[in-house]
């Protein structure tokens, strides 16, 4: 007859991350394979020692299997009562059959005595206890058994169980003080008694001693980093390590700009309760050392955990199945920093040194990025290139290289270590480099004006505004009749602003200033005059910068088109590295630009040779109208031309810009063509 112990729970736990790996060892000296390394795994299991004391298991069997193991059918599938004795009996000859065949594999075991997690005293009267009850089975009769088990236990104190129960291996603790709200509550703890109480719910808020911490999500997100971030990289400090960073290293007016972002402990804490806290299970962890080949070969592995007694019998059986690829990346990525340092050697030249610090890390690649200007720019900076990428070891010396750059805006460098499993840790290593104070210009390519006459008056846009500037406005200068002579001459400023009324001529810009534009109207601009638009921005700081110019030249009077001309919608063709415009260009003379040919004819004597085609073909004359096609970068002002072609189709291409040296497209700027 097989008899199926009913197995205890809840004795033996299994936490929610039982296994780590600590190490990776070389192979022993007498290994046949010199490449199959050790790996040490650290088991975690909770036992109730109280329980387990009572049934008298204090042996912990662990096992390390390939798969889990199959269960047994243990209830046979019975039609009726008549055949129990037969299936009964057919079920016991097939599990004993199956039990002798079946051979589990078993990657490693260990065991663990938990009378060393015991308190000595407790261990000492287990063993005294057991000692006497094996000297009473010697040679005693049944009688004087009985007598000298009830001397034994009317000579200790406590009962067994009462020596193993929670309330002997009760502990009082005093719990670490958290950060309180400004309001205590008493927490209702299971298992938890609350010894004593000394903190009153009716105090007095005025005399409160903690210190009222509000952190306040909304003001946290109102105060964004990128308000921040320039001045952040203007002392040196990485805006992604923000939180690194105290506040009380920083400049008072950075500091208390970044302070909502970041939270502060109360400088004064009340007075807290202590709690009766009860010990019942015990953390029992445990090391195993596994072969790396066979590892490999299972990607994850079965650990099967016994509670057993002295004589083995299972009293509690508990497993769970273990990645051991996870484990594994988990280990073999780094997590502490590299540490990087950079200083400029002179103008274009700067000195990089990197060590590595986690033993865990096998290579190292550093990045570079140039940040936005500080003065008065919109530009966003270049994004992050990769300039080193080697195998570096902790145990090596200090990497150094120089970095071949020139730039007038900071230069920020960010070094990642890689582990054997090719995966960077999370933390990264960081210097930024301030441009040398000959490199720094006073403002770097801000504050675009373009300028057009209408009708009546002169329209003036200003854009590519940086966030920094909170109100623009523009200044007009008369060259036709040289106005700034008049500031020479300390008889006038030299230039007017822009605008109907005196409130037209500033124009406020709040907030994200990214795609917003300033508009001016100058009504009274002459024909017969030139003019130069120079847009200017007023900063927080009350610092006045000056923009890129537009110049506006007006001519006397209205004149006749002498050409039609027909330019097509362009079309966009964009590719990976380069894009390609092309638009459809044609043209034709008016009836004013043909009584002009005729003019110029008449005065060559040549009016008689083309009197008949001006008459009836004029579309021959079409071949004389050529075009002279330039492009303007609205951000630098630059204009380029790709010279004079023909009617027919324009195409600004790769070929063309190179056969006529012309930039490429610029991505986010607007470039049109005229």
């Amino acid at each position: 007859m097989i008899f199926f112990l009913k197995l205890e729970e809840d004795i033996v736990l299994i936490p929610e991350f039982p296994a780590e790996i600590k190490a990776l060892l070389k192979p022993p000296p007498d290994a046949e394979d010199k490449n199959d390394r050790i790996v040490v795994y650290e088991f975690r299991t909770e036992v109730d020692l109280a329980r387990a004391v009572a049934k008298d298991a204090l042996t912990l069997r662990i096992d390390v299997l390939p798969k889990k193991p199959e269960k047994f059918d243990k209830k046979p599938k019975i039609a009726s009562t008549k055949k129990f004795s037969r299936k009964t009996k057919t079920l016991e000859r097939s599990i004993i059959k199956k039990r002798k065949a079946r051979q589990e594999r078993v990657l490693n075991s260990h065991s663990v005595d938990l009378t060393a997690y015991l308190s000595n005293a407790l261990a000492l009267r287990i063993k005294k206890l057991r000692s006497d009850k094996t000297r009473a089975v010697q040679g005693r009769k049944s009688r004087e058994r009985k007598s000298s088990l009830s001397k034994t236990k009317a000579s200790v104190s406590l009962t067994r169980q009462q020596q193993n129960s929670v309330s002997s291996q009760t502990t009082v603790i005093s719990p670490s003080i958290p950060f309180t709200p400004s309001q205590y509550t008493t927490p209702t703890i299971s298992g938890i008694t609350a010894a004593r109480t000394t903190v009153s719910l009716k105090s007095n808020p005025s005399n409160t001693s903690i210190s009222q911490v509000q952190f306040s999500p909304a003001a946290a997100l109102s105060t964004t980093l990128k308000s921040s971030s320039r001045s952040l990289v203007a002392i040196k400090s990485d805006p992604a390590q923000l939180f690194q960073t105290q506040p009380k290293n920083l400049p008072r007016a950075l500091g208390n700009r970044i302070k909502p972002l970041l939270y502060s402990p109360p400088k004064k804490l009340k007075k807290q309760s202590s709690f009766r806290v009860t010990q019942r299970k015990k953390t029992i962890s445990y090391r195993i050392r596994l072969k790396e080949s066979e590892l490999q070969k299972l990607g994850s592995f079965y650990l099967r955990i016994r509670l057993m007694t002295g004589k083995g019998v299972k009293i509690s059986e508990i497993g769970r199945i273990v990645s051991h690829s996870e484990k594994l990346n988990a280990f073999l990525t780094p997590r502490r920093a590299p540490i990087i340092e950079a200083s400029p050697i002179k103008a274009g030249v700067i000195s990089i040194g990197v060590k590595q610090v986690d033993r865990k890390a096998k290579a190292i690649r550093v990045f570079r990025r140039i940040a936005p200007g500080q003065v008065a720019s919109t530009d966003r900076g270049s994004p992050w290139e990769e300039i080193m990428d080697t195998a570096l070891l902790a145990d090596d010396d200090e990497l150094r290289f120089k970095d071949r750059i020139g730039s007038s805006k900071p230069i920020m460098y960010r070094a990642l270590c890689y582990g054997e499993n090719a995966k960077a840790a999370e933390d990264f290593g960081s210097t930024i480099v301030l441009p040398l104070k000959k490199l720094i210009p006073d403002q770097t390519g801000a504050l675009t004006a373009t300028a057009k006459f209408v009708k009546t008056y002169a329209t003036i846009i200003v854009s590519d505004i940086p966030d920094d500037v909170v109100a623009v406005g523009v200044k007009r200068y008369n060259v036709t009749h040289s106005s700034i002579s008049s500031k020479k001459a300390l008889t006038g400023p030299g230039f007017i602003f822009v605008g109907e009324v005196e409130e037209a001529k500033i124009v406020m810009v709040e907030g994200e200033t990214h795609g917003v534009v300033a508009r001016f109207k100058d009504g009274t601009a002459k024909p017969g005059n030139k003019y130069r638009y120079v847009p200017i921005g007023f900063t927080k700081a009350g610092k006045e910068i000056s923009g890129t110019q537009a110049i506006l030249e007006l001519s006397i009077g209205s004149q006749k088109d002498k050409v039609s001309l027909q330019v097509k919608a362009p079309v966009l063709a964009a590719s990976e590295g380069s894009s390609n415009v092309t638009m459809d260009v044609s043209a034709q003379f008016t009836d004013f630009g043909f009584e002009e040919v005729q003019s110029l004819l008449t005065a060559g004597s040549q009016k008689s040779l083309f009197n008949d085609d001006l008459e009836s073909n004029r579309d021959k004359f079409k071949g004389l109208i050529n075009f002279l096609v330039e492009r303007e970068n609205f951000r630098s002002g630059e204009v380029e031309s790709f010279g004079v072609m023909e009617a027919g189709i324009f195409e600004d291409s790769q070929s063309i810009r190179e056969e006529k040296n012309v930039k490429p497209l610029e991505e986010g700027t607007r470039m049109p063509i005229r």
